[in-house]
């Protein structure tokens, strides 16, 4: 099962704090920009495409505590459908 969420990382330190977050699921986590993919759990990765706004944060799993767990990190994050400024 897979579950996508639309993220804004504002700043390195928002890239920073996700990656930690998410490294500590053992699924498979992917970020996208238009046709550009990275391991979501790489830093160096993530840093390559966070100046693309938004993301779209990918997570593979059929585990359902994990889905929710990485839900919840996300909803620090998440582009809300009526925020204009940070959709591009």
């Amino acid at each position: 099962m897979e579950r996508t969420y639309k993220l804004d990382l504002q700043s390195i330190n928002d890239a920073k704090d996700f990656v930690v977050a998410i490294n500590k699921l053992n699924s498979e986590v992917d970020a996208r920009y238009g046709v550009r993919f990275v391991d979501a759990k790489s830093m160096l990765g993530l840093l390559n495409i966070s100046h693309c706004k938004p993301l779209e944060m990918t997570i593979y799993s059929d585990d359902e505590n994990e889905i929710s767990e990485f839900a919840e990190i996300c909803k620090k994050y998440e582009v809300k459908k009526n925020d204009k400024q940070r959709e591009i």
